[in-house]
C-alpha cells in the first residue's frame, strides 16, 4: 500500500486515514510512524502532511502451520474415523477443506470452518478396503493457501469377515454337533 496522491498528501487535525487488512497479514513496514497500529489496522490522525511516496504500508503473509490428525490409522469398513486438525495460529472463521481420496482415486471433500481455538474436526466412514489419504487445505484467499501434512488410513476387512475364516468355523461347528449327536444317539 503506498500514496497514490502526487505532490504529498495532508490530513486536517479532524482527520485520519486508516488501513485495515485480514488477519492473516502482518506488517513488515510502514512511514511515517502510525498514531495507532494492531494486528489488523493502521490509522494516521492529523494533522499530518503525507511527503511523496507515503503514507507506505508493507504486509506480508504470516507463517501459519496446518496439521491433520486421526484417532485411529487402520479400520474396517464403514467404521467411523475422526479427522481433527489445527491452524497456527488460529484464523478462526476461515475454511478448510478435507480432500478424502479413495484407493481407486475419487476424492470426497468437505468443507469444516476453523474454531476460534484454530482446531477443526470430521467424522468419516470409508467404505472401500486399500488406503485412504486425507489431506487438508485452508484457504485464506484465492492466492494463499496452506497444505497439511497428508494420511494414510488403511482400511481392511475384519479376519471374522473373511470367507476362509467363516468356513473354518462353519467346519468347527459341524464337528462339534456331529460329536454331540454320537453322545446323545450312541
Amino acid at each position: 500500500v503506498g500514496d497514490v496522491f502526487n505532490g504529498g498528501f495532508y490530513l486536517s487535525s479532524e482527520d485520519s486515514f486508516t488501513i485495515i487488512f485480514p488477519r492473516y497479514f502482518e506488517i513488515s513496514s510502514y512511514l511515517p510512524s502510525p498514531s495507532l497500529m494492531n494486528s489488523t489496522s493502521v490509522t494516521w490522525n492529523g494533522p499530518l502532511v503525507f511527503k511523496n511516496g507515503t503514507p507506505s504500508l508493507v504486509l506480508r503473509v504470516k507463517q501459519a502451520s496446518l496439521t491433520i490428525s486421526s484417532d485411529k490409522s487402520s479400520a474396517s469398513p464403514n467404521e467411523q474415523i475422526i479427522v481433527s486438525g489445527s491452524v497456527d495460529p488460529s484464523f478462526s472463521g476461515l475454511s478448510v477443506v478435507l480432500s478424502y481420496t479413495s484407493p481407486d482415486g475419487r476424492v470426497e471433500t468437505r468443507v469444516l470452518k476453523v474454531s476460534s481455538s484454530g482446531s477443526f474436526s470430521d467424522a468419516f466412514s470409508p467404505s472401500k478396503e486399500g488406503e485412504w489419504k486425507v489431506l487438508a487445505k485452508l484457504i485464506a484467499t484465492p492466492q494463499y493457501s496452506i497444505l497439511s501434512n497428508t494420511l494414510t488410513i488403511t482400511v481392511v476387512k475384519p479376519f471374522y469377515e473373511e470367507p476362509l475364516f467363516l468356513a473354518a468355523v462353519a467346519v468347527v461347528l459341524l464337528v462339534v454337533l456331529a460329536l454331540l449327536l454320537k453322545k446323545f444317539i450312541f
